[in-house]
């Protein structure tokens, strides 16, 4: 979503640890990084909001957010 993310992992993080994280998009043209929140763990993940990101990768986002449900429409 253009807020947050899940994250499969073994590792278990308590809900409000702050994590950096880093994306690539699948055809490889954007690298984003920034900030999350873990708001949710869960057996094989967690939800995390992404809370700092700066305005061209919430744009990406948004962009990728916007074309999948375009295709599932």
């Amino acid at each position: 979503s253009r807020s947050g993310l899940f994250i499969s992992t073994d590792e278990q993080r308590p809900v409000g640890t702050r994590v950096y994280v880093q994306l690539t998009t699948r055809d490889g043209q954007h690298f984003l990084q920034g900030e999350g929140k873990v708001v949710r763990s869960a057996e094989g993940g967690h939800a995390i909001e992404l809370v700092g990101f700066d305005e061209r990768a919430q744009a990406v986002l948004e962009a990728l957010v916007q074309e999948a449900l375009a295709r599932q429409a």
